[in-house]
């Protein structure tokens, strides 16, 4: 209906299929969860979390579990490398959250084209995450990967690649 009515009033058509925008380095992070930022410096005081380990028994990485998020920071310097979020608590900076469907995963993030069944099947911690069926990969330098079983978001990854 709008797309006539800017047709018929202002002479230009508006696709039914319109992409999204380009994927920014903001579309990465989680309400103030910042890739990139020590998570003391981003203004979000999170209680204590439920426990605390490292990435595959690696130092370098410690993640940081809470009910429904793992917040995983650079041992170094504190910077958040990535976020684990398993909860419709939290959502990307577009919106989407873990209960949505794929519908709703291409209207924010644009077609599917980078699709996985045999993404990492093992865990980065003791409770392997495998209860998935595909997982879409968004992005290049810094990465958004979306867990999918059936139509429904499990999970949401968002990281920064090896090169930053």
């Amino acid at each position: 209906m709008i797309s006539i009515v800017f047709t018929l009033l202002l002479g230009f058509n508006i696709p039914q299929d319109a992409q999204p925008k380009p994927l920014s380095r903001d579309d990465f992070n989680f309400g103030a969860l910042e890739l990139g930022y020590p998570l003391d410096s981003v203004g979000l005081h999170l209680p204590r979390p439920d426990s605390a380990r490292f990435f595959q028994d690696d130092p370098e990485y410690v993640g940081s579990f809470y009910p429904g998020l793992v917040v995983w920071r650079q041992s170094a310097n504190g910077g958040i490398a990535a976020l684990d979020i398993y909860s419709p608590k939290y959502s990307t900076r577009r919106g989407l959250k873990v209960g949505d469907s794929i519908t709703r995963v291409e209207r924010l993030y644009g077609k599917r084209s980078w699709v996985e069944t045999e993404f990492s099947r093992v865990g980065p911690y003791d409770d392997s995450f495998s209860d998935y069926d595909e997982a879409t990969i968004f992005g290049g330098s810094y990465y958004l990967i979306i867990f999918t079983k059936g139509e429904r978001v499990v999970k949401i990854l968002s990281y920064i690649g090896v090169d930053e």
